[in-house]
């Protein structure tokens, strides 16, 4: 199949819609083919993006005041019905795109480590030192966070970025372990509360201290990411 195949796929992929067979099949070329990741997390955040301003959508308040008016004057009933028909449109297609199934916090976080892992520049602040990545992050997140020492241990800092899962700023940090990318995402608990099933072959690791919690995800063993989570949770404020 070529990549333009696959593309007029993603969308149902996105919204949950293809059969589990075929949906294993989407999410195993997304891991081989980082220009259809990148074309999936453009989708994504234009799902988001529609949806979003779906629920901001609100009639004039005029609307009302000027149909009334409108009513007894037989010179304007065709503007009034027009105007009433373009509304009505209006707010339907507003309506649909609001009413679509918004993606649950699982997923939007695995989006993000997709999107993260496939980009060619996926992290912000580069290095290796705690002590460069921790400080990158003062005055972009509203928290502090500790790193762990992982001399001598299977992992390995890449760096960090600052991201937004429903519009709440968060730190991602990014570590390898052999030949996988591991992403911890910190956040408020009350936005990433309830996350359990990733989806897209990922595995996840979460945990709460002090109002924060710490999402570990990544297609690394369980195993490896109960050992970073448990090295991030032994340092944890």
């Amino acid at each position: 199949m070529t990549c333009e195949i696959w593309r007029d796929q993603i969308g149902a992929y996105i919204d949950g819609e293809l059969a589990a067979g075929h949906d294993e099949e989407v999410t195993r070329h997304l891991k081989q083919c980082g220009e259809c990741t990148l074309f999936a997390a453009g989708e994504v955040h234009l799902k988001r993006g529609i949806a979003q301003a779906g629920r901001k959508f609100q009639a004039p308040v005029e609307l009302r005041e000027n149909v009334l008016r409108s009513v007894g004057s037989s010179r304007r009933v065709s503007l009034m019905w027009a105007m009433i028909t373009a509304t009505a449109v209006v707010v339907l297609l507003v309506a649909l795109f609001a009413l679509r199934p918004r993606p649950d916090v699982s997923r939007e976080i695995s989006d993000l480590h997709l999107s993260t892992i496939a980009s060619p520049n996926p992290v912000d602040v580069v290095s290796t030192d705690m002590h460069t990545v921790k400080p990158w992050f003062q005055g972009k997140v509203p928290f502090t966070f500790n790193l762990p020492e992982l001399n001598g241990s299977p992992f390995t800092l890449i760096g960090g970025r600052m991201v937004y899962v429903r519009q709440t700023p968060m730190a991602l940090l990014l570590f390898q372990y052999k030949l996988h990318k591991i992403s911890v995402l910190i956040g408020p608990e009350d936005v990433l509360s309830g996350s359990k099933d990733p989806g897209h072959g990922f595995h996840e690791v979460n945990w709460a201290k002090n109002g924060y919690r710490y999402v570990t995800i990544g297609d690394a063993s369980v195993d490896a990411l109960h050992d970073l989570s448990e090295r991030m949770r032994a340092v944890a404020e």
